[in-house]
């Protein structure tokens, strides 16, 4: 099977993740070329650019057999012709004429072509040795993206609250997608976002390592947490209950069988999980057995 991934910057850290664990897995098997939208033309790994007809020359040529788009399909994705795949984030258009817009197939843990989420394989590695072993305090908090939609306003309104009568607790929000070994040293990994579209929670890796997990319920963090068996769901929004939720996670006992549970679900986020997953997908809609959008 010949892939092509197209990259339309910028992508966010779900997708960007999901591109690399994607062209791992296909790699071993399968002929991928990967290339980035730049405009009208097109950037391969080798920083070789080719404009966008001689790209869709070589299509005509040597056509792949399936595209994958990860961020936004570029304008020109409907005249390829060729069946292609992307994120449930793609944006459908409102005017009937332009449905041709529309991929294939729209991905999404959630959707109709549930592909699972992966964690890569470097989380796993960290979590076999058993290197989560921050010992507070301080107790130690993180989360991921400042821009994102009610992290800052939530996470200083939690702080303030929880530090009325606790004085040993950090909470750093990144800018950068932790290490294995950085999240490790968290005692506990907060999602504070309430946008139901945002995945870049790192819930998954979070709960690969071993943190304990406490974030806002939506559809994809209900699904991660295995409906707050694996974890801690609190109102979206609310920075009270979020603070009772984290002082019983850090301080209590009721954690145990949350990390029990947590540890039953982390090999369904094997990158292997996924690739035959999306393997069985391509495949489906190459021989016509996959419904189509």
């Amino acid at each position: 099977m010949r892939v092509a991934q197209i990259i339309n910057t910028p992508l966010s850290v779900y997708e960007s993740k999901s591109q690399r664990i994607d062209r791992a897995n296909l790699a071993e098997s399968h002929e991928v070329a990967t290339w980035t939208a730049a405009g009208d033309n097109l950037e391969d790994q080798s920083d070789n650019r080719l404009p966008l007809a001689v790209w869709r020359r070589q299509m005509l040529s040597q056509p792949a057999d399936i595209v994958h788009f990860y961020g936004p399909p570029p304008h020109w994705a409907a005249s390829l012709r060729i069946r292609s795949v992307a994120s449930a984030a793609f944006p459908r258009p409102r005017l009937p004429w332009k449905k041709a817009n529309a991929p294939t197939a729209l991905l999404s843990p959630l959707g109709d072509h549930r592909i699972p989420e992966a964690v890569e394989q470097k989380f796993f590695d960290l979590e076999e040795t058993g290197a989560h072993r921050h010992t507070p305090p301080p107790f130690r908090l993180g989360t991921f993206g400042p821009w994102r939609r009610d992290v800052r306003r939530m996470s200083e309104q939690t702080l303030a609250r929880l530090s009325r009568f606790r004085d040993d607790c950090q909470w750093d929000i990144l800018d950068h997608v932790p290490t294995p070994v950085e999240l490790a040293s968290y005692d506990a990994w907060i999602d504070p976002t309430s946008s139901e579209g945002d995945l870049d929670g790192l819930i998954a890796e979070a709960l690969v390592i071993g943190c304990v997990v406490v974030a806002c319920r939506n559809a994809i963090n209900t699904q991660r947490l295995a409906n707050a068996e694996a974890g801690f769901l609190v109102p979206p929004g609310d920075a009270n209950e979020m603070t009772h939720v984290i002082a019983s996670a850090l301080f209590r006992e009721e954690t145990t069988s949350r990390r029990q549970r947590a540890r039953t679900l982390i090999d369904g986020y094997r990158p292997e999980v996924r690739g035959a997953a999306l393997q069985n997908l391509y495949e489906g809609l190459l021989h016509g057995s996959t419904d189509e959008l």
